[in-house]
């Protein structure tokens, strides 16, 4: 991840291996699934806000190729942060 002072890197959740752990459902062809989670937590306006954090990126493996998605967030900085994070991906 690119390194941004507004944000707080939390840790990573490996979510395919608790859904296993719990005996749930893994769709055919995922062969790794987790989170990259963090926190931008530039204002706490209100109580209401705390919901929808902390933010996650979600990485998927397949056999062929990966997805890495997001839940756009409803604060520009946070978007264009996370965007530039996920584009830099191809680069790499």
């Amino acid at each position: 991840m690119v390194a941004d002072k507004r944000t707080k890197f939390i840790g990573e959740f490996d979510h395919m291996a608790h859904t296993l752990d719990i005996g749930g459902e893994v769709a055919e062809g995922i062969l790794a699934a987790g989170h990259v989670v963090f926190c931008f937590g530039m204002k706490l306006p209100n109580a209401r806000v705390m919901a929808v954090r902390p933010r996650s990126i979600a990485v998927t493996e397949f056999d062929d190729h990966s997805i890495v998605n997001f839940l756009e967030p409803p604060v520009p900085v946070a978007t264009e942060a996370m965007e530039r994070w996920v584009k830099a991906l191809r680069d790499d």
